[in-house]
């Protein structure tokens, strides 16, 4: 699993590159301004999401959560 600092570095690319295309997007008409604002508003809420559990020190916690959780469903899926 991915480290929650490298999470966030990739959901703020992320972000950048929708604020940077959705524009274009509704432009053309293949994606609503509701559509757009609610997607952008998404990726927002992860960054700040992470970056909540990173500064009060649950990075751990998490990081732990997210790999048993991964375990469990890889085993549910057959693949362990």
């Amino acid at each position: 699993m991915k480290t929650l600092d490298e999470q966030v570095a990739s959901l703020k690319r992320e972000l950048a590159l929708r604020v940077r295309i959705y524009p274009k997007w509704i432009a053309k008409g293949t994606m609503s301004q509701h559509k757009a604002e609610h997607e952008i508003d998404c990726v927002r809420d992860a960054i700040t999401s992470l970056e909540t559990f990173r500064n009060i020190g649950a990075r751990d916690v998490y990081e732990a959560q997210m790999d048993l959780a991964i375990e469990k469903a890889k085993k549910e899926a057959g693949l362990l």
